[in-house]
């Protein structure tokens, strides 16, 4: 039981690497934002576990957001056009 769950474990370890190497190698962009949207869903968690406290904390993490979501929208824009 436990041999069949490292197995499994190893098996989606080894297909995300093989996953992450290709991105690497032929999709930067899409790197890029999933590395934005993993900042901002990290950092949001983080806000939330405060409680939404201290306010600068929220506020510049809304700041972070919203460009971060432009900076986004003008990577799948260049995406699409190639």
């Amino acid at each position: 039981m436990v041999d069949d769950k490292n197995r499994l474990r190893r098996r989606v370890a080894d297909e995300f690497g093989a996953g992450l190497t290709w991105a690497l190698r032929h999709d930067r962009k899409a790197l890029a934002i999933l590395a934005l949207q993993l900042i901002d869903a990290v950092w949001f968690a983080l806000v939330w576990a405060h409680g939404f406290r201290p306010i600068t904390s929220v506020v510049s993490w809304a700041l972070f957001f919203a460009a971060s979501v432009a900076a986004m929208i003008a990577i799948e824009r260049r995406r699409t056009q190639e």
